[in-house]
């Protein structure tokens, strides 16, 4: 990766300065959750980006299926490259690997949507209201 530049470290900031907590205007049943959509993230998160000159592109770099306790998992990886309208260009800036049950043609685009929602998400420290991972330890898996 070669490091960004100070104006776009201050760019990011500004970015994730203005970043809104977000809604969780979807559910997912079979978990029993309230969840922010990935159109969500767009809308509020990718478009104070672009409107303020920070454009990612995420590239898919590893696929792996895996049987784990008979069940086949994807592992997919995605490197997240950034621009700037000043001309600044970061490679893999960041690598998000995300696993999860392998089903069908829509693996991957979940993956995808996950992997983008972790990339704004971990960038701009967006604000959801879910609850953090040390309420969830110990929860007995139902």
């Amino acid at each position: 990766m070669n490091a960004p530049s100070k104006e776009t470290l201050r760019l990011l900031l500004k970015i994730a300065k203005e970043v809104p907590t977000l809604k969780k205007t979807e559910r997912n049943e079979a978990a029993r959750f309230n969840y922010p959509s990935i159109d969500g993230y767009y809308e509020k998160v990718a478009s104070l980006a672009k409107d303020a000159g920070l454009l990612w592109v995420m590239r898919e770099t590893e696929f792996n299926l895996a049987e784990m306790k008979d069940e086949l998992v994807s592992k997919v990886t995605y490197a997240f490259d950034i621009y700037t309208n000043d001309g600044d260009f970061v490679k893999d800036f960041m690598t998000i690997s995300v696993m999860l049950p392998y089903s069908d043609a829509q693996t991957s685009g979940i993956a995808a949507s996950f992997s983008d929602k972790i990339f704004m998400r971990t960038l701009f420290k967006v604000g959801t209201g879910e609850p953090d991972a040390d309420s969830l330890a110990g929860r007995k898996k139902s």
